[in-house]
């Protein structure tokens, strides 16, 4: 119930206010200038000596009054301490909302750009490999333009051939036509050029051939949307940020040349193999914006990758997490403006889990490669750069 409903000093004074209609006792005909707190009700002096009442706390209405006004007056002075609390709240709402407006324009803005420049990508790949096609298709149309041509110059010759076999006159054989209706002799220059080659006559055809029918495009034929997807990777923005790990002279350790990864030193086994380091971090730091990393683990039995920043003491409580399929490859997303922290899994690109960082000082990817366990676990953690 509410605090209304709790309160019999509020019951009385709902009793007080309706006191205008009923100031006489329906029964006795007296005034009903007493309040029976038991009954919480009115009753008049024959009624407060009456049996129905005997044994009952019984006020003038005044003094019974008097209380429920304190109670109103506190609860008045509660609710109005509410009231200004809830206007100081609905002002500080109006002004996050206002933020928030113009934070939702930028980001809309920013997501339409985004997506613009994926839809432009798309769209300038799409037509690159339409392009592809036609040119195939283009060739092909090409070459049946060639062998029509030839086939063009092969049937003019011949009817030229066929016009002089045809001459009855045998000298007509040994005369030169320079016309349309007539061909070189047989031993002129002319007919040696365009007829005779070294090893009898020349052909019009063995230079050319049939472009296949079947058109292919490779992997797009059958994988294009993966094959795309995979360069695409190569020209979306930000990319995950280079950063390089600093040495800090364990021996235990061995960074890679590049600066990209690090792993557990080979040893004999049996010798310090479950041995511990703190790990390494970046060379890079970083405190403000918005970063975003991510660190191939593989099929490594133990490691760590976090952010690492300066903080009073260790109270860090592990948290036990069901993940299904270890993840291969860890994303690494800071928010420094909003001390977020988030760890996904980078092939599926869902989220491990988020955390919140109170530290403001310069921060820095944290990387421990686990133990060696013997060997099994040697394999390196790798920065990915894109």
């Amino acid at each position: 119930g509410s605090m209304w409903d709790l309160n019999p000093g509020l019951l009385v004074h709902r009793r007080l206010l309706g006191m205008e209609d009923r100031t006489i006792c329906p029964e006795h005909e007296e005034e009903l200038k007493l309040f029976c707190v038991t009954d919480q009700r009115f009753v008049c002096i024959i009624c407060k000596h009456g049996d129905e009442h005997r044994g009952h706390r019984i006020k003038p209405v005044m003094d019974a009054a008097k209380p429920c006004k304190e109670d109103l007056i506190r609860a008045l002075e509660f609710l109005s301490g509410e009231s200004r609390e809830l206007n100081v709240m609905i002002s500080e709402q109006t002004a996050e909302i206002s933020k928030a407006q113009v934070k939702s324009e930028d980001l809309l803005s920013q997501i339409s750009a985004d997506f613009q420049a994926i839809h432009n990508y798309l769209w300038n790949k799409e037509k690159a490999i339409k392009t592809q096609l036609e040119m195939k298709e283009g060739e092909m149309l090409k070459n049946l333009s060639v062998l029509e041509d030839r086939l063009n110059e092969v049937t003019e010759s011949q009817q030229l051939l066929t016009s002089a076999v045809e001459m009855e006159d045998p000298a007509g054989f040994l005369q030169v036509k320079q016309s349309g209706d007539g061909v070189a002799c047989t031993g002129s220059a002319e007919f040696k050029r365009d007829f005779l080659s070294s090893g009898g006559f020349k052909s019009r055809v063995k230079d050319l051939n049939v472009t296949p029918h079947s058109l292919t495009l490779g992997p797009y034929e059958s994988h294009l949307p993966f094959f795309v997807w995979k360069e695409m990777l190569h020209a979306v923005v930000p990319v995950p940020e280079e950063r390089t790990i600093m040495d800090c002279g364990d021996s235990y350790l061995k960074i890679s040349p590049d600066g990209c990864s690090i792993r557990q030193r080979d040893r004999k086994t049996g010798l310090n193999k479950n041995s511990w380091s703190p790990g390494v971090v970046t060379q890079e730091s970083f405190q403000n914006g918005q970063h975003y990393w991510e660190v191939d683990v593989g099929v490594k039995l133990d490691w760590s990758v976090g952010i690492k920043v300066k903080r009073e003491g260790l109270n860090a409580v592990p948290i036990m997490m069901n993940v299904g399929m270890p993840p291969r490859k860890i994303g690494l997303y800071h928010d420094c403006g909003r001390q977020k922290v988030s760890f996904y899994n980078a092939d599926s690109m869902t989220v491990i889990y988020t955390s919140f960082c109170s530290s403001i000082t310069p921060s820095s990817i944290s990387l421990c490669p686990g133990h060696y366990l013997g060997g099994q676990n040697r394999d390196p953690l790798t920065i990915c750069q894109c």
